[in-house]
């Protein structure tokens, strides 16, 4: 967050979450895209949050959430996504 300037924030998360969509779409198996956008999901939704609205934070944490539960699936191994997975959910 922009030291306080949340609406600045949020609009630069969007403009953020337009090109991370865009490089998935164009490389859908691009494990590292889909983790920078689900880390974009998270952050914009803790800003949200800020605001007091809960239920549109909530809808971007399950976003990061369902983003992050096939790449743990996936490779169980990995600490650091599981790591990020439960952080999308606390």
């Amino acid at each position: 967050e922009y030291m306080g300037q949340r609406g600045a924030a949020l609009a630069n998360y969007e403009t953020a979450q337009r090109i991370a969509e865009a490089l998935i779409a164009r490389r859908p198996g691009d494990v590292q895209a889909k983790t920078l956008l689900a880390s974009i999901y998270e952050s914009a939704s803790t800003t949200t949050r800020r605001t007091g609205d809960y239920a549109k934070a909530g809808v971007g944490y399950q976003k990061a959430i369902d983003i992050l539960q096939p790449i743990v699936a996936a490779n169980p191994e990995d600490r650091e996504m599981q790591r990020r997975l439960a952080g999308a959910y606390g």
